[in-house]
């Protein structure tokens, strides 16, 4: 039964995310992702478009980042995997659920950073809760 839960999930991932890069975290069976949060710090980062681009993305008009990406400190690199899907709430705007496809800088502890346009707006939330995806092997 989880496994439905999780395919449904990742089906509507998919589908969602080519509407305009958001993702409304609401629609979602929540039950898949642990009771438990990590509270964290969050911040903002950006990369010029080229840089998006050469590094395979697809950038799509005034929106290059239809993905929602984020970065975490190397403490929870030891919590969570790198293309795991995360559950982000308590930040308004940026809640939701993005995927793990960056590293910080060693210097940072217990923070993530999401990723977002160039022209974004910079920001520093605090007491974000940070919720791993739970899976279950199917034999």
């Amino acid at each position: 039964m989880k496994f439905i839960k999780i395919l449904i999930i990742c089906v509507l991932l998919i589908t969602v995310q080519f509407k305009a890069g958001i993702l409304d975290y609401r629609i979602f069976d929540l039950s898949v992702f642990e009771k438990t949060p990590h509270i964290v710090t969050v911040t903002t980062y950006t990369v010029t478009k080229e840089a998006y681009t050469k590094s395979g993305f697809i950038v799509n008009g005034n929106k290059p980042f239809l993905n929602r990406i984020i970065a975490v400190s190397h403490d929870l690199k030891e919590k969570f995997n790198y293309g795991e899907h995360v559950l982000v709430t308590g930040i308004g705007e940026y809640s939701g659920i993005y995927i793990i496809r960056d590293l910080m800088n060693e210097r940072w502890t217990n923070r993530i950073d999401i990723l977002i346009n160039p022209d974004g707006n910079h920001t520093k939330l605090f007491n974000a809760k940070l919720y791993k995806m739970q899976y279950e092997m199917v034999h």
